[in-house]
C-alpha cells in the first residue's frame, strides 16, 4: 500500500477555506477525503492542523467572526474519528527534524513547510502539494530522493479520482 501525505492546501477546504485548483476540485477533494482511495493510506501531517488553526485565527482577527474557530472544533473530531485520513506527528521525530532543517539550510523560509517535507521523505512514498517554490529546492538540491511530489493534477490522474 502506497502511503501518500497531502500537505496543508488539501485539508483546509475542509475547514471552509476554499481554494481554486481546478473546476472539479473541491468534488474531487471531498471523494478521495470520504471514500478513501484503493490500495493507499492517507495521511495528513499534525503541522496541517497547526496551519489550518493559524489561518481561522487569522480571519477571526481580521473579521472579529468566531464561525471559523467553531468550524475546527467542529471538523476536527471528523479528521480524528476518520477511516480514510491518519494524522502523521511530525514534531517528535528526530529524523523528521534533521531533514526539516536540511530544507531550511538550504534556503526555505517557511519551517512547518520544513516539516511537512520533512515528514514526506522519512516515512512516505508521495506527498501530494501545491508548494511549487519549495519542489524546485528540493528538486535542486536532491533533498528527497524516495518520495514522489505530485500536484494534484498529477495526483488525480494517477489515482483516477472523480468528484
Amino acid at each position: 500500500m502506497e502511503k501518500i501525505l497531502f500537505d496543508t492546501s488539501f485539508v483546509l477546504p475542509l475547514f471552509g477555506i476554499q481554494l481554486n485548483i481546478s473546476e472539479h476540485f473541491h468534488q474531487e477533494l471531498k471523494s478521495v477525503w470520504k471514500n478513501g482511495l484503493h490500495n493507499t493510506n492517507l495521511w495528513l501531517s499534525n503541522i496541517s492542523l497547526l496551519e489550518s488553526l493559524y489561518l481561522l485565527n487569522r480571519e477571526y482577527r481580521v473579521h472579529e467572526d468566531i464561525s471559523g474557530l467553531k468550524r475546527y472544533k467542529m471538523v476536527i473530531p471528523t479528521i480524528m474519528n476518520s477511516e480514510n485520513i491518519s494524522i502523521a506527528d511530525s514534531l517528535t521525530q528526530p529524523s523528521i527534524i534533521a531533514y526539516a532543517n536540511k530544507i531550511r539550510s538550504a534556503g526555505h523560509h517557511d519551517y512547518l513547510d520544513c516539516l511537512i517535507f520533512g515528514t514526506a521523505a522519512f516515512d512516505f512514498d508521495i506527498i501530494v502539494t501545491r508548494e511549487s517554490e519549495i519542489i524546485n529546492l528540493i528538486t535542486q538540491n536532491k533533498l528527497m530522493n524516495e518520495t514522489e511530489i505530485l500536484n494534484w493534477f498529477a495526483f488525480v490522474d494517477r489515482f483516477n479520482v472523480s468528484g
